[in-house]
């Protein structure tokens, strides 16, 4: 059986709810007794890093670019042999 990213991150939920019931029952420190929500901060702002860092390096497709714009210039000329007049569009510099 494959462990699926869903189970890890079950297992070590698991863990962390025992492991944070066992250090409450031992002693009433005022880290320990918020210690679920500095976790949940914790994990939100780990989150948001790794979505800022995915989108900022995100690669780039030039073949896929290319391709784009060939088809798009090909249904232009398609269009225009069936007669449609599109507007005119600004050039790029």
């Amino acid at each position: 059986m494959k462990i699926t990213q869903f189970h890890k991150w079950l297992t070590f939920l698991i863990l962390f709810i025992v492991l944070w019931l066992v250090l409450k029952t031992q002693s009433q420190n005022h880290f320990v007794v918020f210690l679920p929500i500095y976790a949940i901060i914790a994990f939100g702002v780990y989150s948001l890093g790794f979505i800022f860092w995915r989108v900022t390096h995100f690669p780039t497709c030039d073949d896929a670019t290319e391709k784009l714009r060939k088809d798009i210039k090909e249904a232009e000329e398609d269009l225009k042999k069936r007669g449609y007049k599109a507007p005119q569009k600004k050039k790029e510099k």
